[in-house]
């Protein structure tokens, strides 16, 4: 029988532990940045700039768009502790969102971690503050040199392939730079190695469009020095402030649906996406609720076991989508207009993103939440409630 307050103090002693060999960790590198040749011998850099201070500012766009609400989703949305602010105004889901991109001069892109230095003041270039992603000490042995504009799109080594993220986020704001800036058209995009196959994809189409736009590889042992730096960023609302440029969001699923030469057939597939193997978020009654669904005449669904163009098909035939809050999701973006979506979530969890989504998509969103019982999320719903509202859903 394990001992439930001994097996707390032990968790919370190995944190403690971790935080403090963290902290400790950040201290020797502050003190190590002071010694200007251990400092650029070991590539520790420990301050920050933000890049419009000693860039070329070329686009500042604002994206606001509002969204109506039914009661249900008005209720729902003032429910949750990160909806407070400038999420709803006058009853409506406000999405705002500012796109920044800034030419810097004279920078080098570090290949462990997400960031660029700006050689001159030898600071990162971020508008966030110093944090752990960014302590990294290492000896390049070697520089490369592009004279032609650079865009890093690095990200960090653990989070490069991160779904939603690159396709909501770092894709979307890529394909705003292209559309927007012609010297952009002809830029060496910097990736990292081993990138996945939805990745490989987007650069492909990118390829494309723009015959001369250069994508090269790095590992994170490499550091690139270049004349020009093109650095993409964007300020979001929260909490779903990113899903606004609904233009630009669509952009993305033409992409994706173009290179795959895909044509959405008639929405027909009813679809439950699992979470079962993963790691957080776990529905514990799960098949039960999959017994229940299968007998409704539901695809059972498992998307980190599908090729990428396959989930895209998959999602563009689909009637109706059930699905816990995650990831996955993402595929919303190729669900056909009037699609119906069951997004269920723990009582715990409070990111509306794909409501956000939705809206953008012209989807239909209904939420369903589960009691959680556990930790990371852990949670049971009530299956006959919950299959009444799939009935109903699919019958409409």
């Amino acid at each position: 029988m394990i001992n439930i307050p001994g097996f707390t103090r032990a968790i919370n002693s190995r944190r403690k532990k971790y935080t403090s060999i963290r902290t400790l960790r950040l201290f020797l590198y502050k003190g190590l940045t002071k010694v200007p040749f251990l400092r650029r011998r070991f590539a520790i850099y420990v301050e920050t700039i933000s890049p419009n201070e000693v860039g070329n500012v070329i686009v500042n766009k604002l994206y606001e768009e509002t969204f109506s609400l039914s009661n249900e989703e008005r209720n729902y949305l003032e429910s949750l502790p990160r909806s407070s602010g400038e999420l709803v105004i006058n009853g409506k889901l406000n999405l705002k969102k500012r796109f920044e991109m800034t030419i810097v001069s004279n920078c080098s892109v570090l290949g462990k971690v997400s960031v660029s230095l700006h050689l001159p003041t030898e600071k990162l270039l971020t508008r966030k503050k110093f944090g752990r992603n960014m302590a990294k000490m290492f000896h390049y042995q070697s520089a490369d040199h592009i004279e032609q504009l650079v865009i890093p799109f690095i990200s960090t080594p653990r989070g490069h392939d991160h779904y939603f993220h690159f396709i909501l986020h770092r894709f979307v704001a890529l394909i705003y730079a292209l559309k927007k800036i012609p010297q952009a058209r002809e830029a060496v995009v910097l990736i990292r190695r081993g990138i996945p196959a939805f990745q490989i994809s987007a650069f492909n189409f990118l390829t494309k469009q723009y015959p001369r736009l250069i994508i090269r590889e790095i590992s994170s042992t490499e550091k690139i020095d270049c004349d020009h730096l093109l650095i993409l960023e964007e300020t979001i609302w929260e909490p779903i402030g990113n899903l606004a440029g609904g233009k630009i969001i669509q952009a993305v699923r033409d992409a994706y649906i173009s290179e795959y030469e895909l044509i959405p057939p008639p929405k027909s597939r009813l679809l439950y996406i699992s979470r079962k193997r993963q790691k957080q978020r776990l529905m514990l009654n799960e098949e039960q609720l999959i017994e229940h669904l299968e007998h409704l005449g539901f695809e059972i669904i498992y998307p980190e076991l599908l090729p990428h163009k396959e989930q895209v098909a998959l999602f563009s035939a689909a009637k109706v989508v059930v699905a816990t809050t995650g990831a996955a999701l993402t595929n919303l973006l190729f669900c056909q207009p009037e699609c119906n979506v069951i997004e269920i979530r723990p009582e715990t969890y409070d990111y509306p993103l794909f409501l956000g989504l939705c809206k953008q998509m012209s989807l239909n969103h209904y939420h369903f939440s589960g009691s959680t019982t556990t930790g990371k999320d852990m949670f049971s719903v009530d299956i006959e409630k919950l299959c009444e509202l799939v009935r109903q859903v699919s019958t409409n």
